[in-house]
Order: C-alpha cells, then structure tokens, then sequence
C-alpha cells in the first residue's frame, strides 16, 4: 500500500539535522516577534502617556495665559468701562463705541509678561458695580491706557 523511500544514511541526518536547524530559527524567530509585540505595546502605551502629558501642558498653559490675561488691571478696567457704557441708559452709542473700540484695540499679550496681576480686580468687577459708577470712574468711557511693546 504506502511504499516508503529509502535514504542514504547520509541523507537522513542532512535532513534531520536541517529540520532541526529550521526549528530553532522558527523559535528564535518566534521569540523575536514576541519581544517586538511587547516593545511596541510599551511605546504604543507611553505615546499615549506623553499625549495625555502634553494635552494637559497645554490646557494648563491655556488656563494660566487666559488667567493672567483676566487677572490685569488693565483688563477689569477695560471690561468696567463697556461695562458702565452698555448699562448707563444716559450714555449715548458713540460713547459705548469709544469704549469698546478702547477696549478691543489694548494689547492684552503685552501685560502677560508684567507681573502685575490681580483677581481682587476681576472681584471687584464682578461684584462692586455700583461702588465703581459712583468712585469717580471714567466719565466718558474712554480708555487711556498705556500701550507695551
């Protein structure tokens, strides 16, 4: 039924001795692959770890500019001045215009390097509306506030 072949002796052991050969090679190449599927699994994983970094380094550099940028006086002084233009009823279009355009045209970037910050002035703006309508605040609602460069 099956008819076998016959190998030199010689023959047989080549063979073996390939096939042995080749199994190792598979195992080492096995081997590889595995420490490669690890290696990339950690750098996948700590790509993820340095974009969550790094959105968190941004969000909080937004946060803190945006902060330092509310916190100036000039900046509450600004906004108190369109503020008291828009609510005043006396107060005429051309006024809250002037006060607005003022307030638009104030380099906000430049007071981020000054130092000068405060959010008891942001408070005060918030809360004390009455106090500043009434403590001698701009009467015409123009901004005259120095420019940085």
């Amino acid at each position: 039924m099956g008819r076998s072949i016959d190998y030199p002796d010689g023959e047989v052991n080549r063979l073996s001795q390939q096939v042995y050969s080749l199994s190792l090679e598979k195992d080492a190449l096995a081997e590889h692959l595995v420490q490669w599927d690890d290696q990339l699994a950690a750098e996948v994983l700590r790509r993820k770890v340095l974009e969550a970094d790094l959105a968190r380094v941004l969000q909080k550099g937004v946060v803190f500019m945006v902060d330092r940028v509310v916190e100036s006086s000039e900046f509450v002084l600004g906004i108190r001045c369109v503020k008291v233009a828009c609510v005043a009823a006396a107060r005429s279009v051309e006024a809250m215009q002037a006060a607005i355009k003022a307030f638009s045209g104030m380099d906000f970037a430049s007071y981020l390097c000054l130092g000068k910050l405060s959010r008891a002035d942001l408070r005060r703006l918030c809360f004390e509306e009455e106090e500043f309508a009434s403590d001698g605040g701009p009467e015409g609602v123009t901004l005259a506030l120095p420019r940085h460069n």
